[in-house]
């Protein structure tokens, strides 16, 4: 499958890197320091269509694939993991709000950046054990009524939140919460490792009662959701991986030893070459899995499926610790200059996310030896 973008697709790129470069990475070290969540630049990426890109021309989007959106994704990592997480929420989670024409009145403000999504799903008894969940919402009448804690919510602050859970017949649904609906508090906001800015924290639901039509069917596990969640993370990796490298590449140009570029050092100029091949076959993988995604769109195919979901669950696991070889290596070539200075080693913190969000990488290589039939589900 192609790997060689569009002129349409490049332009895409352009415009999504311009922002990257010129709006968000001025602001990087202020959001590293302060931890807050960047409200205006999430408005700009509103401004530019971006949850507009895999949404319906009839519902207002662009009808664009699923190479659009990790293109979105990597440009966007490269300069702030946080920031391309933030949004990639909103370009997985919005599509949802199609399946309920009730919840049709959040699409337009949630595209334009008007009001931002967030995406909860981790119950306390761990991301993996969902089929070990208790219930989270009870039906009463027209009404769910929630109860319970979700943690680690991305964009936690947000206006509208998406929160999976099981309701009494064991369905799992995700359930759209206005911010301030009595009984839901998402005003906790943690520091973590890497990903500063991101806005991730606890939520709790004590007796919130929404309208049993605020919620749709999302699945367990093995569905179409999780894998494009998957495509969408490798992405993101990917362009970790690549903004630090470039940073490391253009340094080790300029640093002296024995007054000579470093890498006029065969050791650093082997192991940049070594980390570029790993990053150059994780942008390969996660492009040849969004073009076969696109294809399934337009044929659909049991057979293509099932290799589509292996796919996506081979380079979440690739390129998410591709990510974090290429961001330790890096900063071990930058040396202190790198070990003091957050601007290089929050990809560290940001790349190791990547190996822990939607599934420990230890439950996905055990998802991914049953998809390849080698053990029992």
């Amino acid at each position: 499958m192609s790997l060689i973008f569009s002129e349409e697709q490049k332009l895409l790129q352009s415009t999504v890197r311009e922002f990257a470069q010129n709006e968000v990475a001025p602001r990087v070290p202020e959001i590293l320091k302060t931890n807050e969540f960047p409200r205006d630049l999430y408005k700009r990426a509103g401004e530019l269509g971006f949850w507009r890109l895999n949404i319906p021309e009839e519902n207002g989007g662009f009808g664009k694939g699923m190479v659009e959106t990790c293109i979105v994704m990597e440009e966007l990592a490269k300069v702030c993991p946080a920031m391309a997480l933030a949004v990639e929420i909103g370009i997985v989670d919005i599509p949802l709000l199609l399946q309920e024409p009730p919840l049709f009145k959040y699409l337009e403000p949630l595209m334009s950046g008007d009001k931002i999504l967030s995406g909860i799903a981790t119950d306390p008894t761990g991301q993996s054990n969902g089929a070990e969940w208790g219930t989270f919402a009870v039906r009463q009448g027209d009404e769910y009524v929630l109860n319970g804690t979700r943690l680690y919510g991305t964009n936690n602050l947000a206006d509208i939140a998406m929160i999976l859970g099981f309701n009494q017949d064991r369905e799992m649904k995700a359930y759209f919460i206005e911010k301030g609906t009595p009984g839901f508090d998402n005003s906790n906001v943690a520091v973590k490792y890497g990903m500063a800015g991101q806005g991730g924290g606890t939520s709790v639901f004590k007796d919130c009662h929404i309208p049993i039509d605020m919620a749709c069917n999302a699945g367990i596990g093995d569905s179409q959701f999780y894998y494009r969640i998957y495509n969408n993370c490798a992405a993101e990796a990917l362009g970790c991986a690549e903004g630090i490298l470039e940073k490391t590449i253009e340094f080790c140009k300029n640093r002296t030893h024995d007054f000579k570029p470093l890498t006029n050092l065969q050791v650093v100029a082997q192991k940049l070459g070594y980390l570029r091949t790993r990053v150059d076959v994780a942008h390969s993988a996660v492009y040849d899995a969004a073009t076969m995604f696109e294809e399934l769109c337009k044929n659909p195919d049991p057979a293509l499926e099932r290799e589509w979901g292996i796919k996506t669950e081979s380079i979440k696991l690739y390129v998410s610790e591709t990510a974090v070889e290429v961001a330790t290596e890096c900063i071990k070539l930058h040396g202190g200059l790198g070990y003091h200075s957050p601007d290089l080693y929050h990809y560290v913190g940001d790349a190791m996310c990547y190996c822990i969000m939607d599934l420990s990488n230890d439950i996905h290589w055990d998802n991914l030896a049953m998809l390849m039939g080698l053990t029992e589900a």
